[in-house]
């Protein structure tokens, strides 16, 4: 096994727990094999641990092949090459990580997902919640022309177990809801694809982990303080459509409702998720006006009641 790692130059591995607790249990901190994952290479060999009893007759291979090809950690060692943010150069997309430093990883990709998704689609985090392995639904009606639909549930305001929808949405949010599938841990079809979370903890994380060092090695701005959640993200998305010129038209836009359907016909479908949206939208749309239109009011009223001569005077 060890002549293995010598013929392909795969570096041995780093342990997954901290070599300060080898330290603590009496090991050398110069010793050059305080920072390998023994227990691993007997699993790799066929055994269930490393015994201590092995180390004084393997010491001299283990040393031999760890001057021959070093060691690293066990995941990500040939990271494909990545642009950055800044689009200036390119990087491995990870640098090698321990096996509990991947498995963080995932869940950090699973909470950018998420937040793709919901900031795109205006899901509440109880339809979020309700998505199942092999939710997502494609169509080419024609040419060139694919539409993107999400299945779920609408829950608020509904009977228990509450109501089968559809949300169409952008491609971003389907490719979203398609990585959270690929790093489904049991991608059965109609397992739960999210199920509950907690996305204040997972945000924190997520946001702890880009403004690390291993979002700056990748270009990433960093993302400030302040409260972030799910409603935010939605009251967020229905500002931006009902604020931007043309609020109404934006929304079919983003939500590809001009190509299924006008928004009024879906207005009338049952279970009214998107309905709601759109209503929320429309709200702000026309509080929007309101606002524009005041000062425009006052300034009318105020030349219209400007003292002047009376004519012939």
């Amino acid at each position: 096994m060890l002549a293995e790692h010598r013929r392909t130059s795969d570096p041995l591995a780093l342990p997954d727990h901290h070599v300060t607790e080898r330290i603590a249990k009496g090991w050398s901190k110069h010793d050059p094999l305080v920072g390998i994952s023994l227990d691993l290479l007997a699993r790799r060999a066929g055994f269930s641990f490393f015994s201590p009893r092995w180390l004084p007759a393997l010491r001299g291979p283990l040393e031999e092949t760890l001057a021959s090809v070093g060691a690293e950690r066990e995941f990500g060692r040939n990271a494909v090459a990545v642009t950055v943010a800044t689009g200036d150069t390119t990087v491995p997309w990870t640098s090698p990580l321990h096996r509990q430093q991947a498995v963080a990883l995932v869940g950090i990709v699973r909470t950018a997902a998420v937040i793709v998704l919901a900031a795109a689609s205006g899901m509440r985090s109880s339809e979020l919640m309700e998505l199942e392995v092999g939710c997502r639904r494609s169509e080419e009606p024609a040419p060139g022309l694919i539409r993107y639909r999400l299945v779920s549930k609408v829950i608020k305001g509904q009977g228990l177990g509450g109501v089968v929808d559809e949300w169409v949405v952008i491609e971003p949010a389907y490719r979203a809801a398609e990585l959270i599938e690929c790093l489904h841990p049991a991608p059965v079809e109609g397992a739960t694809l999210l199920g509950r979370f907690a996305f204040d903890v997972r945000y924190r994380w997520f946001r702890n982990w880009v403004n690390s060092e291993a979002g700056v090695r990748l270009g990433l701005a960093p993302i400030p303080d302040g409260l972030v959640n799910l409603r935010r993200l939605r009251r967020t998305l229905a500002l931006e459509m009902a604020y931007r010129p043309g609020g109404v038209l934006a929304t079919k836009i983003h939500l590809k409702h001009i190509v299924v359907a006008t928004t009024e016909g879906y207005s009338s479908r049952p279970g009214g998720a998107q309905a709601e949206l759109l209503a929320e939208v429309n709200k702000l749309e026309g509080d929007r006006n309101l606002d524009w239109s005041w000062p425009s009011s006052e300034t009318t009223s105020r030349a219209s009641s400007r003292p002047g001569r009376e004519p012939g005077a």
